[in-house]
């Protein structure tokens, strides 16, 4: 089984504040809330009477410095507090006039159990819208609307609802909600690995404009507040004028009061014009014609034993003392935060005029150091225009060098072509040296081959010669005997 947290950031939402605790604590495990004493009606006192009951109501006030500069920061931390602190697997964060709410009137937590840790899953506004002044008969604040705007007003708004955060999403993926928890920031590298889902049956049930007191009190008190906010760095009307409710200040200004008919028109008009184009927008309006409005009021039977109100009085709203104790406990809360930020820039500035007048002494200094300088930047350049002259000498010289070796380059490359030249000549001549080579080997063994044939000649000659001599000299021989013998 999951364990489900609530994360709410609230300030002067008396009319409202127990209706979103009850209700939405019949599906979540608990709810840390910050309201750090904001509140100028009594807030603070309903939730703390809640606790009383033994509600699980947890307040991070520890949070006010981060929620007051960095709204992302603040709730970023939150979500690690329920997850680190309380052990949530899921941690569902909605400003004081939305609840969670199915479709078929089914307990939410059902839904919620079946969800995938990995999903980014984004509940829909259904923004209901205003009918009349609330009645206390009705008890439970969503009981007084039975009509929610046509959830194509929602689209073209550029509305993403409300986003789910898991403990894997908030671990894993290193996520971090937008302001207001629209939708989640991820890494770059984390990105592309998440898929978004819308829910079909599973909507945020969103009351934004409730009775002309609230919105008043909206329009005056919480834009005065804004102006600790934004620290007089807008003007006064900026702060709040393109601010969701804050658009009806100009017809408190001239009428004293809002219209019902204006309260109905601003109550379907909530917030759509912030990201959605105006004229796309009025456009749909008048093709929706009778469909801008779609009737189907909050199905509580899940949980009407437990929604009943015991310190919402409704008859405050009405109450102009009320309202205006709230106001001016705003002004005061205002003038002495901006007469505190006074003080500190006051502070500050004298601060500055010390640090300026030690600046002077030292820049004093500094220049009794720059004079000093100065003739030692004179005796420095005497130096330099000296070694000025040196380098414009040895570049004289290193261009005479440079024409020398350019001469030597042009020198050598001709040096290079002749070589070439031998050396293509000495291949020419080895060429005819292995000819003469081939032709000597040729002429020695035709040489050979006439010795032999001489050799063989004279040999034969010589065989011829001796054998004609032995027989002459045998002739010889007889004659010379037969002769020796006629003289004997």
């Amino acid at each position: 089984m999951k364990k489900i947290f609530g994360l709410l950031f609230t300030r002067n939402e008396s009319d409202i504040i127990e209706s979103y605790f009850r209700y939405n604590l019949t599906y979540l495990d608990g709810v840390l809330v910050y309201e750090n004493n904001r509140s100028s009606d009594n807030t603070r006192e309903i939730i703390l009477k809640l606790i009383d009951e033994g509600l699980p109501i947890y307040f991070i006030d520890e949070l006010a410095e981060a929620s007051e500069t960095d709204l992302m920061g603040a709730q970023h931390e939150a979500v690690h507090m329920a997850i680190d602190k309380y052990g949530a697997d899921l941690v569902v964060q909605l400003d004081t006039d939305e609840f969670l709410y199915h479709a078929d009137g089914i307990n939410p937590r059902e839904t919620l159990e079946a969800l995938r840790q990995e999903v980014e899953y984004q509940a829909m506004w259904r923004t209901y819208v205003y009918e009349g002044e609330p009645d206390i008969n009705l008890g439970f604040m969503p009981n007084n609307f039975t009509r929610y705007r046509n959830p194509r007003l929602e689209v073209a708004g550029g509305h993403a609802g409300k986003t789910l955060a898991s403990r894997f999403l908030m671990k894993e993926k290193q996520a971090k909600f937008t302001s207001g928890a629209h939708w989640l920031l991820y890494p770059e590298e984390e990105k592309e690995s998440v898929v978004i889902k819308k829910m079909e049956k599973l909507v945020c049930a969103h009351f934004p404009v409730r009775s002309k007191s609230q919105v008043m009190k909206q329009v005056i008190s919480n834009s005065i507040w804004k102006m600790k906010k934004y620290k007089n760095t807008v003007p006064f009307a900026q702060c709040f004028q393109n601010y969701q409710l804050g658009i009806l200040f100009k017809e408190l200004g001239d009428n004293g009061g809002i219209s019902a008919d204006r309260m109905a028109k601003n109550s379907i008009e909530y917030s759509l014009y912030t990201l959605g184009n105006r004229e796309e927008i009025s456009k749909l309006m008048l093709e929706l014609g009778d469909r801008l409005t779609i009737q189907d009021p909050l199905n509580t039977s899940f949980c009407k034993d437990k929604i009943g109100l015991l310190y919402t009085d409704y008859s405050e709203m009405d109450d102009n003392k009320a309202f205006i104790r709230a106001t001016l406990k705003e002004i005061d809360s205002t003038v002495m935060f901006l007469s505190s930020e006074s003080n500190e820039k006051s502070r500050l500035l004298h601060e500055s005029n010390m640090q300026l007048n030690e600046y002077v002494k030292h820049n004093d200094a500094l220049t009794v150091q720059a004079e000093t300088l100065n003739h030692s930047n004179s005796a420095l350049t005497q130096q330099v225009d000296a070694l000025t002259q040196q380098v414009e000498t040895l570049t004289q010289q290193s261009s005479a060098l440079t024409q020398q070796v350019n001469s030597l380059v042009q020198h050598n490359d001709a040096l290079t072509q002749q070589s070439a030249l031998m050396m293509q000549h000495n291949g020419t001549l080895a060429q005819h040296n292995d000819t003469l080579t081939q032709l000597n080997s040729l002429f020695t063994q035709q040489n050979n081959e006439s010795m032999q044939q001489i050799n063989t000649l004279t040999q034969q000659v010589s065989d011829i010669y001796n054998s004609r001599t032995w027989k002459i000299g045998k002739k010889l021989q007889r004659a010379y005997r037969l002769f020796i013998s006629d003289k004997g």
